[in-house]
């Protein structure tokens, strides 16, 4: 087990909005019972606050949208470049009952990724499909499920290429580029929101990728109902807050 993958996914989820807000509100409720009460109740309704403008679709799908917005959908009647390969990133994997499929055991976004990615395997038969993402918390990595739920939806095992070792982006390209060099043309698919991320780290290490996204989150319109509070714009602001660190990440260390 790569325990500082394990480390590096801890100090992830810590850093992610909704803990963070619930060490604001601990901190908030330490000072209450202190002589600083006073600063207590000033962190209390700023943490309310800052849970009530998160809940709001309006103030966070923008900030979402501007990542899943910088790669257009790939139209396929106006692609030219001789793609040689499609590449799926790893998406995550769920514990599911015994018996389920190995589609119902791969996340939402996953399912969307591996849709997206056999949608490009049916219209380019000859292609390879090279599928991605260990397994450190799952029986079964995030490769091998991709390959059985591939078949399931009629791909022929001969055309699949797991790659089980990678546990993030960066060691998915290093993987990609021991597999089919870093010459080779292919439709790398993954969240519209990751795509940025991805594409920086594949493109620096001297790979060829041509942008594939798919699981938009967010509509490019807007209702009224809309303007109401709802755990969907948590899920928005999570993902934003995700890609935003992966890149400041990307940023430290000198990755242009």
């Amino acid at each position: 087990m790569d325990l500082l993958f394990i480390l590096k996914k801890i100090i992830g989820h810590l850093l992610m909005p909704l803990p963070l807000l619930l060490l604001l509100f601990g901190a908030a409720l330490l000072l209450l019972y202190s002589r600083y009460y006073r600063w207590g109740r000033r962190l209390t309704l700023l943490a309310v606050l800052v849970l009530l403008l998160l809940s709001i679709p309006p103030l966070t799908q923008p900030l979402i949208s501007a990542y899943e917005q910088r790669y257009p959908p790939l139209n396929l009647n106006k692609e030219t470049t001789a793609a040689q390969a499609i590449v799926i990133l790893g998406g995550g994997t769920i514990s599911t009952p015994a018996g389920a499929s190995a589609l119902a055991q791969l996340s939402s976004a996953a399912s969307a990724r591996l849709s997206e990615g056999v949608r490009l395997a049916h219209r380019y038969p000859t292609l390879p499909l090279i599928v991605t993402g260990s397994g450190v918390f799952h029986n079964l990595s995030n490769a091998e499920l991709y390959a059985l739920a591939a078949q399931e939806l009629g791909l022929t095992a001969n055309r699949l290429i797991p790659l089980t070792k990678p546990n993030d982006t960066e060691e998915e390209g290093e993987a990609i580029a021991a597999q089919i060099g870093r010459t080779t043309p292919f439709y790398l698919v993954t969240s519209a929101s990751h795509m940025p991320r991805a594409m920086r780290i594949m493109q620096q290490l001297g790979l060829q990728p041509i942008a594939a996204p798919t699981d938009y989150l967010r509509s490019q319109k807007q209702l009224w109902i809309d303007y109401l509070p709802t755990e969907t714009a948590w899920d928005d602001m999570r993902r934003y807050w995700h890609e935003q660190i992966g890149m400041l990440w990307l940023t430290l260390r000198g990755v242009d």
